[in-house]
């Protein structure tokens, strides 16, 4: 299965979370700093700038879905 893709609406550094526009216009994802990839292919504390393109999974959490494994294709 391919993985999603949609842009970064906005993340805030300082508390390591923000939110995901996807493009198929399903509902916005929120994403964590330790579910983005930083270089080298692992996870944990990347950080997103607002306007990114990003591809990533989802999964269900008990607040709604998140996004997961999120890396950049392509920074704003």
């Amino acid at each position: 299965m391919a993985p999603n893709t949609g842009v970064v609406k906005w993340f805030n550094e300082i508390q390591g979370h923000g939110f995901i526009s996807r493009d198929d216009n399903g509902p916005d994802l929120f994403v964590r700093h330790t579910n983005v990839n930083v270089p080298g292919g692992h996870l944990g504390r990347g950080v997103l700038r607002e306007g990114d393109m990003v591809s990533f999974n989802v999964t269900q959490t008990p607040r709604g879905p998140a996004a997961v494994s999120v890396t950049v294709r392509e920074v704003h």
